[in-house]
């Protein structure tokens, strides 16, 4: 395809050609340990938080949703997609830094990460993502299933920012 969609699946399936090698140098730490599994949600990005002010700034995550991809895997999973969200926050470069510190320190303070997990937030977080835009490319481009959908995806899933984010975290 030649279209915008076609352009569309190019890009993201290039951009997960550009994270190869980081999945390639933590091949080993993408199978979790019997010490990281837990149950985790899966699917943990910023759809899925329902917010209330309820006169508080910043905002508070007043439910959880969307529940089907439940499973008992890597707990990294969901903290990787909550690095994710960090990584979204503010309206440039100095707040993503700011969100992502405060992450992290508070990720460390509650004992649920330390330094040696930082490098494998983003690998197990692409990894998870591989086979969704992998199946939505091949929807556009060998099925011709065109949903609209599958470009808020393709933002969501995003290699390359998720690569921004590891360099972030790792730095």
């Amino acid at each position: 395809r030649t279209d915008h969609w076609g352009r569309a699946a190019e890009r993201a399936l290039t951009a997960l050609l550009a994270a190869g090698p980081l999945l390639d140098r933590h091949a080993d730490a993408l199978t979790p340990p019997p010490r990281r599994r837990a149950v985790v949600h899966g699917d943990l990005h910023h759809h899925h938080f329902l917010l209330s002010e309820e006169g508080r700034r910043p905002p508070r995550v007043s439910a959880v949703l969307d529940f089907d991809n439940l499973h008992v895997g890597d707990r990294l999973l969901d903290l990787g997609w909550l690095a994710e969200l960090a990584g979204r926050a503010g309206d440039g470069p100095p707040d993503v830094r700011a969100s992502l510190a405060a992450f992290r320190a508070e990720a460390s303070r509650t004992g649920l990460l330390d330094d040696r997990h930082l490098p494998v937030l983003m690998p197990v977080l692409i990894a998870h993502s591989v086979p969704v835009v992998v199946d939505i490319a091949k929807d556009i481009l060998e099925r011709d299933v065109l949903s609209p959908a599958w470009l808020g995806y393709f933002e969501l899933l995003d290699a390359r920012r998720r690569l921004r984010l590891h360099r972030l975290l790792t730095a």
